[in-house]
């Protein structure tokens, strides 16, 4: 069994959290359709917006119901993985072919969310016709925009409060 110090195992953790957070935000990205998370077609005003018909809707939550079951168990085997990895890099003697192996474990279930996901929105895209998504986009790159605006603002308001607070 091979030892790593301490440096090695920091390097390590620092890595698998590179490689984690690249790919959550690689699923934090609307999908090929523009569709964002959510039971966006379940609300009526979205639903009548885009001209979605009941059995779209059916079809979508079909899917969205699938995704979300297999969905669980990739989850459970990600944080499983970390737990695993977690342990292995809190050891004084740090077992490098270990950590390996659950990096590769932590990369395999990351990576099946993000295939998962991506499959989804193209099943889904895939019941929608080309006007409906574009509507679909451009209604989501509209809250998008709506809740930068209202970030900058927040972050500005507490820089205010801040300076007032420095007074």
């Amino acid at each position: 069994m091979q030892r790593i110090n301490r440096g090695s195992a920091t390097k390590a953790l620092f890595m698998s959290f590179m490689v984690l957070s690249c790919s959550l935000l690689a699923v934090a990205q609307p999908g090929p359709d523009g569709a964002p998370h959510g039971r966006w077609w379940s609300n009526p005003q979205i639903a009548e917006r885009l001209g979605l018909t009941p059995q779209q809707a059916e079809e979508i939550e079909a899917i969205a119901f699938g995704t979300g079951e297999k969905m669980i168990d990739l989850r459970a085997q990600r944080d499983k993985a970390q737990l695993e990895l977690q342990r292995l890099l809190n050891q004084d003697d740090v077992d490098e072919s270990g950590v390996e192996r659950a990096l590769a474990r932590l990369e395999e279930a990351q990576c099946g969310i993000v295939v998962l996901e991506t499959r989804s929105r193209i099943e889904i895209a895939l019941r929608l016709d080309r006007d409906q998504r574009e509507r679909l986009m451009r209604r989501f790159e509209e809250r998008d925009r709506t809740r930068r605006s209202r970030s900058m603002t927040d972050r500005k308001r507490l820089r205010e409060e801040r300076r007032e607070g420095e007074r």
